[in-house]
């Protein structure tokens, strides 16, 4: 059977290996995207743009990039509580290289600003806070990117959002009781004879909340009835279809599959990645977008009401909110690597 991850499948993934802390490890290899040559080569290969177009965007990127480092070094170097600022801008920065490499340095230059506010006067409890979608601005481009779509919701709130980021899944159940609102599942193209080939999906029922097909975003489009059921997983399979090639099977089988709705991280002991999907098919979104937003709020907590950062350092939240400074800020960076080599990876601890 063949795993189809977010880009590529499994035997694709690449892994990267560092005896370094990840993040700065990762920031190292961003500011390599400083090279115009290397950037080039990666626009024409992975996103299929022209040369002429990719050699006036490298430029671009490589200015967006070194910022992003230069934010990140900057979040770790002061006051914890204030690194919520220049991480965003880190995110912001990064975001914008998706938007290069999408739509062009036009898209880009016409849509300066953030796309998103937050009314910092909010005086209700921190998870009900919300965050509000403008319809031009980076934001909208971003989700653009990922979902070929504009966001179709005006406004989220804080709580959505932190039930969405799979990284801090312990710290969730220790402040609130609960588990992120993530479906863990394995998605499979399975070889039944030489030129048949059916789509195979396994729900995990111990990791994440359990779900049938028909209930997530994911799977809505994909025709699959139940083969097997155990106290660990349900396995559900699709119709057989005929084809010469594995890889014809996958764009034709996974082709219904928005895959930006799978999400990813390397296992805790071996290399193969573990993915899973948001249950709520109501809020189904990238794994960039909760990041990206949280980030945000957590900017304009420090930009405009310290006072309200000072009283979430009291609350249940704060474990939580601490754990997304570098957790979260990791998983972005990885998103990012992944999206730009248009490849999934992995990051571990270690030498291979």
């Amino acid at each position: 059977m063949t795993k189809i991850l977010r880009y590529g499948t499994e035997e694709e993934k690449s892994v990267i290996y560092t005896p370094l802390d990840p993040i700065e490890d990762l920031s190292n290899q961003l500011a390599g995207l400083r090279s115009e040559e290397y950037v080039k080569s990666v626009l024409v290969a992975k996103h299929g743009l022209a040369e002429s177009e990719a050699s006036n965007i490298a430029q671009q990127v490589g200015h967006h990039v070194i910022n992003a480092v230069g934010f990140l070094r900057q979040a770790y170097a002061g006051p914890v509580e204030l690194s919520y600022l220049p991480l965003y801008y880190a995110v912001l920065s990064l975001s914008r290289v998706y938007i290069l490499c999408s739509f062009g340095v036009e898209a880009l230059r016409d849509n300066p600003h953030h796309g998103a506010s937050y009314p910092p006067s909010q005086l209700c409890r921190p998870l009900d806070h919300t965050i509000s979608i403008w319809p031009n601005g980076v934001f909208p481009l971003f989700y653009q990117v990922l979902t070929g779509r504009k966001p179709e919701w005006e406004k989220i709130d804080v709580g959505t959002l932190i039930h969405l980021v799979p990284c801090i899944e312990s710290e969730l159940k220790f402040a609130f009781g609960k588990t992120p609102a993530l479906c863990s599942l394995d998605i499979y193209v399975e070889e039944l004879g030489a030129t048949s080939f059916r789509l195979k999906v396994e729900i995990s029922k111990r990791h994440g909340v359990p779900a049938v097909p028909g209930s997530l975003a994911l799977l809505k489009s994909s025709k699959l009835t139940l083969e097997n059921s155990t106290a660990s997983k349900d396995t559900f399979v699709g119709e057989a279809t005929e084809g010469p090639e594995l890889q014809d099977a996958l764009l034709h089988l996974a082709g219904n599959i928005p895959r930006e709705l799978l999400y990813y991280r390397p296992a805790p002991f071996f290399a193969d990645m573990m993915t899973s999907t948001p249950s709520n098919s109501d809020f189904a979104v990238p794994e960039e977008i909760p990041l990206w937003l949280l980030f945000f709020w957590l900017s304009n907590l420090v930009r405009y009401s310290p006072e309200w950062l000072s009283t979430l350092q009291g609350t249940s939240l704060w474990p939580i909110l601490l754990t997304l400074r570098k957790h979260a800020a990791l998983r972005f960076l990885i998103l990012f690597w992944s999206f730009f080599h248009q490849t999934s990876f992995g990051i571990k601890a270690g030498t291979m």
